[in-house]
């Protein structure tokens, strides 16, 4: 994960973060635990943080979204200026996602609390991969 600059998004503690996922889950009568701890496992609650080598254009933000996943769900959230980078906007809108159970789209939420398919699917893709690879080898 990269770390980038970013002058749209307030400068916030962890705790401020953490505050936050607390205030956004229980507006939306969240877990708020879970939904707190997938925040951290995919940015460690950094608002600048970018996963460049994420293989669909690079995830971004405190909750490392794709770029037009945030863009389409800010509008349904009420947040039609909402910006990617600023951890708030980011958190309100991951937050309005899982109200309408799109937790899924969250690789962290699916190996964290069980989405056996997803991680069937990602075994197999990963061995099949591996497959490939050592076909070219020969």
């Amino acid at each position: 994960m990269t770390v980038i600059s970013s002058s749209t998004s307030p400068i916030a503690s962890k705790s401020a973060i953490y505050d936050e996922t607390l205030r956004v889950g229980a507006k939306y009568h969240l877990d708020t635990e879970r939904f707190s701890k997938v925040i951290f496992c995919e940015s460690g609650y950094n608002p600048k943080a970018l996963n460049s080598s994420d293989p669909y254009g690079g995830s971004r933000g405190v909750g490392q979204f794709l770029q037009p996943t945030f863009d389409h769900y800010k509008k349904l959230a009420g947040l039609p200026d909402g910006d990617v980078w600023n951890y708030k906007d980011s958190i309100e809108v991951m937050g309005y996602m899982w109200s309408i159970n799109q937790q899924r789209q969250w690789s962290v939420w699916r190996i964290l609390y069980g989405d056996m398919q997803y991680l069937e699917k990602q075994k197999a893709d990963c061995e099949a991969s591996y497959s490939r690879f050592l076909n070219t080898l020969q």
